[in-house]
């Protein structure tokens, strides 16, 4: 194969969806979309975005599993708290029966950077637009259905101004 075919390939290359999916951007706000869902991987989404951009990390996570989030509420906590704001909102209903006393806000409660608890995925857009500043990047993390805030969001920012 030749350097030319390679190189055209690789500025076709498209990326895998879900994996640092830009889903658009508007106000010089990048919103971006990742599967996301265990702390390695959270970790390196967060790495990447802070090492690749000169920009503000907004990050929201939605914990998948019940026994994950028990098992590594911690580390996610931890590795989270990489970003500069973090939204963690409630464990996404999978395959699992709810865990008493097992919700996203154990990992809320350990965050070392700005961290708000929001239970209800729906409300993250309208949550979001009063803490966002232009040139910022918002990543949507988790496995389950979050990243469909990610368009709810970018669908309110190109309806209605950021106040920063």
């Amino acid at each position: 194969m030749e350097f030319e075919e390679i190189k055209d390939a690789l500025v076709q290359f498209e990326g895998v969806e879900r994996r640092f999916e830009i889903i658009g951007e508007e106000q010089g706000i990048m919103i971006v979309d990742d599967y996301a869902h265990h702390p390695t991987e959270v970790e390196a989404t967060l790495r990447t975005a802070k090492e690749g951009f000169n920009r503000r990390v907004v990050a929201v996570f939605q914990p998948h599993l019940f026994s994950r989030t028990a098992q590594f509420y911690r580390e996610f906590a931890r590795v989270l708290s990489l970003a500069d704001v973090v939204v963690v909102t409630d464990v996404y209903l999978a395959r699992e029966k709810p865990l008493p006393g097992v919700t996203g806000q154990m990992i809320a409660d350990l965050l070392e950077t700005e961290g708000y608890w929001v239970k209800e995925k729906n409300e993250i857009p309208v949550f979001l637009k009063s803490k966002l500043k232009r040139g910022d990047v918002v990543i949507f993390l988790g496995a389950g259905n979050i990243n469909q805030q990610a368009f709810r969001l970018l669908e309110a920012l190109k309806r209605e101004p950021v106040r920063k």
